[in-house]
């Protein structure tokens, strides 16, 4: 039976990480044949295929491991997902991050109107401690609808989309370290696409919990503002540059 949602969970050397994501996913409330969960790694050399490998062992009508370790780059990894998903509804989420049990099927019921092309999820920042590293990251958290609503993209993290949309606008850009989740989403809204949000399916992201890791997550940041400007510079060279 072919799955109808394939869920592409993109991995580099996180064996904690995707551990949590996989142990939410196969926990959701659907038969097996209605989903697959496609796990694409970058190249990691920490443990983590093994992880994974472990878990489709056990789950081998459910799992897939399939490896991107020519381009590092977390949107090669996600477009390798894309050509070995066999679903036509494409759910993104990132190794680190978990679930509820209706995950699925709560997005199935969305996706049932054919005018739903393109769903950003809600997530929810969570916290282990009180210190102010962890505290700033859930203030400023993932503001997926405003998101939608004024620059026109859901984070891929958290992002739902049917597959003819890529068939239509094309793959995300494996040239970008970071922001391609905003040059997708602008491809997706210029090709006359509505965007959806769901407040309901809600996802969990874990808090960065150190201030070098904050840092390096700024710096990628900024470094994907670089690049867009680089390689688009029609579309956002005024914006980050003016």
């Amino acid at each position: 039976m072919k799955p109808e949602i394939s869920v592409i969970v993109p991995v580099y050397n996180d064996r904690m990480g995707v551990e949590v994501t996989l142990k939410s996913l196969v926990k959701q409330d659907v038969p097996v044949g209605k989903y697959e969960i496609i796990v694409a790694d970058n190249g990691s050399d920490d443990g983590t295929q093994e992880i994974v490998k472990n878990y489709a062992e056990r789950h081998q009508e459910l799992i897939k491991l399939v490896i991107e370790d020519k381009i590092q780059s977390s949107y090669a990894a996600r477009n390798m997902g894309i050509k070995h998903a066999k679903g036509n509804i494409l759910c993104f989420l990132d190794a680190d991050m978990w679930v509820e049990k209706d995950y699925i099927s709560k997005a199935a019921d969305i996706f049932k109107s054919p005018d739903v092309k393109y769903l950003g999820c809600n997530v929810e920042v969570i916290t282990s401690s009180d210190t102010l590293i962890e505290k700033h990251h859930k203030a400023t958290g993932f503001p997926v609808k405003r998101d939608i609503q004024h620059q026109h993209y859901a984070p891929t993290c958290c992002v739902i989309v049917r597959r003819d949309v890529f068939d239509k606008v094309g793959l995300f850009d494996e040239r970008l370290i970071s922001g391609e989740d905003l040059e997708f989403g602008n491809r997706v809204f210029e090709a006359g696409y509505k965007q959806f949000y769901a407040e309901d399916i809600l996802l969990y992201h874990p808090a960065c919990k150190s201030l070098k890791k904050q840092i390096k997550r700024h710096f990628r940041y900024g470094r994907g503002r670089f690049q867009l400007s680089y390689f688009y510079p029609e579309k956002y060279q005024k914006v980050f540059y003016p």
